[in-house]
């Protein structure tokens, strides 16, 4: 199925039937909300990677389609954020299954009960970082690395109730750990955030253009589009210190700005992250999340365009 989704909105998009590739990216994003359901890390992992596809490309389409296209955009769209899996119940799972940390390392070098007497002067590959965890287990323990990793996501889990915060402390760890583990999680716990904030300027920007469409101008406040039935409630910002601030929507000539405060907390009017400002290192970055910017992606995923 999912094939058929990629194959039909390549075609629909090439052949500008934007209506049908619309509803082909629908697709695929309710088959990202299926996918780590019930999975572990591997599984959101692979939810994630598909959930930005579909973001990526329905950005792209978002101001070429119709008034039906976009209402119908929007109910779907506000259905299928109702089944998104909770990142924390994929932490449970993880933990269920016997620890990401252990089968992380048994991928990179085979079962942990063998790394004692495995322990060579080089590898084969050169690579260091697998010397060096190897080492660290040799001198803390296999069970003890393992069991410090799985505290790390107990961590996360409880940290996931919390709502967010500009620069969280990072997720501790007390004995030599694979430093794969905590960026993990953070990364994890980032791309969350951001695919949520994301599919609800998504799910804004359309309901804006329906309404445009339908009446010839955009409204003066998303309280308009709530009681014109575009939407059903004002889209809270995932990133703002509570959840019952609003999204930040500013009429701007003929056209309009949307956007979240972003991970900082700070509204900057509008401003996402340029060039000309100071770049953010980490995972601890600066700028609000403004609709169609696609430069929160590429933090993420290093390179992202909609093409």
């Amino acid at each position: 199925h999912l094939g058929e989704f990629l194959f039909a909105t390549k075609t629909y998009h090439d052949s500008k039937n934007t209506p049908e590739a619309m509803r082909c990216l629908l697709d695929v994003l309710e088959f990202a909300m299926v996918v780590p359901r019930g999975g572990d890390l591997g599984a959101r992992n692979v939810g994630v990677h598909y959930e930005a596809y579909s973001q990526l490309v329905a950005w792209a389409l978002v101001d070429r389609v119709d008034a039906r296209t976009a209402r119908e955009a929007v109910a779907r769209l506000t259905q299928r954020e109702t089944r998104r899996w909770p990142l924390s119940e994929n932490l449970r799972e993880d933990l269920r299954q016997g620890g990401v940390a252990q089968k992380l390392f048994e991928f990179q070098a085979g079962p942990i009960s063998t790394w004692e007497t495995k322990l060579p002067v080089t590898t084969a590959s050169g690579d260091l970082g697998t010397l060096w965890n190897r080492a660290q287990v040799v001198y803390g323990g296999p069970k003890a690395l393992i069991e410090a990793a799985d505290r790390c996501v107990q961590q996360a889990r409880e940290r996931l109730k919390t709502p967010w915060q500009p620069n969280r402390p990072k997720l501790s760890i007390h004995v030599p750990s694979h430093p794969w583990t905590e960026s993990t999680y953070a990364d994890m716990e980032q791309a969350d955030y951001l695919f949520r904030t994301q599919a609800k300027l998504l799910r804004t920007h359309l309901a804006l253009r329906a309404y445009f469409l339908e009446r010839g101008s955009y409204p003066k406040s998303l309280e308009i589009l709530v009681k014109a039935g575009y939407l059903k409630a004002l889209p809270g910002d995932p990133y703002a210190p509570t959840q019952r601030t609003p999204l930040q929507y500013r009429l701007s000539g003929k056209t309009f700005l949307l956007w979240s405060v972003g991970p900082d907390g700070k509204d900057d009017g509008g401003q996402g992250p340029l060039a000309n400002r100071k770049q953010p290192t980490g995972r601890s970055f600066s700028g609000d999340i403004v609709g169609k910017d696609y430069s929160y992606y590429k933090v993420i995923y290093k390179k992202a365009s909609p093409s």
